[in-house]
């Protein structure tokens, strides 16, 4: 027992005279190089800590997300695969299978199908939760996280988002949409596209890159249904105006900047408390696991003193402002492949620096490399939903165009400003949206597509895949029906 004290007494005397060392290597504990960035960003007007963003605030409302996640929750009880929906039923390039007119309701890609009266059915049966759940959005709470404290200082015990109940309602009321679609019951079909704005627009000031990615998911799902929607030839031109004006004030941009500002609030509050408790604590606060052995002190104590916090912060700060300067120069028309460059080049950096943290530098980016979130995807699909809400948005005024004008317009300029206050630009290229009338009833109506260049609408995909959807493209064309 006395040998192994020893032992343990000589490595501890070893890993702190190493740690010694290493922190002398790289220069000390502090320069103050993280609180000169953020001098400079708060200048510039950033807002970075929770204090500027308004937080912590007051509870919002919940009775609204407690009224949906009942009603969720009674769904989800009954086991019911209604809800379990093939999207976006593609069946080629530039090609889409309308749900409602077919033989059954599809739940997946193969060979799994409901017939229209088992569905009739099963939503026959769940008629109040639905109505409770189109209920429970048209006051949607601002805001989820009201005391981001607690996240940092019990990563484990967060309060967890309601995303799945959230997405569960969103599938509930696509379902019911579809076959009200199938029925010819457009007045219902319209109450499950207005709810599913409404459930996009849940917790819209959270400062929390989830709440965002949820709002773009649930508007993603929305954006497929509309698509059916207006498939029907028997809306009028009040139901389309005001799809139309739903869609308009959706703001996907916004809310992935809200997203990512509270993302680089978080770091910055996790670096506060991290510099005044240790890294130690940081790892008991994430994993829970009690109180740390005698080993695991020593090796904390080892690792802390070769942490150099400022390097870390300020990777940090700089990777998130960047990801919110591409965020922002989609906003203010800058075309997506050279955002996307830039965010490219951006991760380049970030992984540059982690990677060549080998030996004693391996220390330097303890929280960089678990406080930043995966921006360059977020950003992608967040630009991706937003180019598709914009197409959607010019669809829905050529069918109006079209229903008061019995033909469709020459150009969308046409479109201006009886139907559309300005042509939707392309966030692909920052340029107007390309269309083109085809005879007197069909037209081709595109975004230019990831790669920015205008390929006349082709669809033929970028590369072979058997799961087409509208990026698959050269350009990024809303679909045709397939039948």
């Amino acid at each position: 027992m006395q040998i192994r004290s020893k032992k343990s007494l000589w490595l501890a005397i070893a890993l702190i005279v190493v740690g010694a060392i290493g922190w002398l290597a790289l220069g000390g504990k502090s320069t103050g190089a993280a609180e000169k960035y953020k001098a400079e960003l708060r200048g510039k007007g950033e807002k970075i800590a929770f204090a500027e963003l308004g937080f912590p605030r007051p509870p919002a409302d919940g009775s609204s997300l407690m009224q949906l996640t009942n009603a969720v929750s009674r769904l989800r009880r009954r086991g019911d695969d209604a809800w379990k929906f093939t999207s976006p039923n593609a069946t080629g390039p530039g090609r889409q299978r309308v749900v409602w007119r077919g033989d059954n309701f599809p739940l997946d890609q193969a060979t799994n199908f409901l017939s229209w009266t088992e569905v009739g059915a099963i939503l026959s049966s769940v008629t109040n939760e639905l109505a409770e759940i189109r209920g429970a959005v048209e006051q949607p709470p601002r805001w989820f996280q009201y005391d981001p404290a607690g996240y940092v200082t019990n990563f484990a015990g967060i309060i967890r988002y309601p995303f799945v109940e959230m997405r569960a309602a969103a599938q509930w009321l696509y379902t019911d949409g579809i076959a009200a679609l199938h029925a010819g019951d457009l007045a219902r079909a319209r109450q499950d596209h207005h709810a599913l704005i409404q459930l996009a627009e849940f917790n819209q000031e959270d400062p929390t890159l989830v709440a965002a990615m949820i709002q773009v998911a649930i508007a993603g799902l929305n954006l497929q249904f509309t698509w059916q929607v207006l498939q029907s030839e028997g809306w009028t031109e009040t139901d389309l105006a005001a799809m139309q004006q739903d869609w308009e004030r959706v703001d996907l941009l916004k809310s992935v900047e809200t997203g990512f500002t509270g993302e680089r609030a978080f770091t910055e509050m996790a670096f506060t408390a991290t510099r005044e408790h240790g890294l130690g604590w940081m790892r008991q606060s994430m994993t829970q696991t009690g109180p740390p052995r005698p080993f695991e002190k020593i090796r904390d104590a080892f690792v802390g003193m070769l942490w150099n916090a400022d390097e870390d912060e300020l990777l940090a700060l700089r990777h998130h402002q960047e990801t919110l300067e591409t965020i922002r120069a989609l906003q203010t028309g800058r075309a997506w492949p050279e955002v996307d460059a830039a965010i490219k080049r951006q991760h380049q950096v970030l992984m540059k620096a982690l990677d060549s943290s080998k030996g004693i530098n391996h220390f330097r980016f303890q929280l960089s490399a678990i406080a930043i979130p995966n921006s360059s995807k977020a950003v992608q699909t967040a630009a991706r939903h937003e180019a598709q809400r914009r197409l959607t948005v010019a669809a829905i005024a050529l069918k109006r165009y079209q229903l008061n004008h019995q033909r469709l317009p020459e150009k969308l300029d046409e479109l201006v400003p009886e139907f559309l206050a300005a042509v939707p630009v392309d966030l692909m290229d920052a340029k107007p949206l390309r269309y083109r009338r085809e005879g007197e009833t069909d037209f081709v109506l595109y975004s230019v597509g990831e790669d920015g260049k205008d390929d006349g609408g082709n669809v033929t995909p970028v590369i072979k895949t058997a799961n087409y959807e509208i990026w698959s493209g050269l350009d990024s064309v809303w679909p045709k029906p397939a039948d």
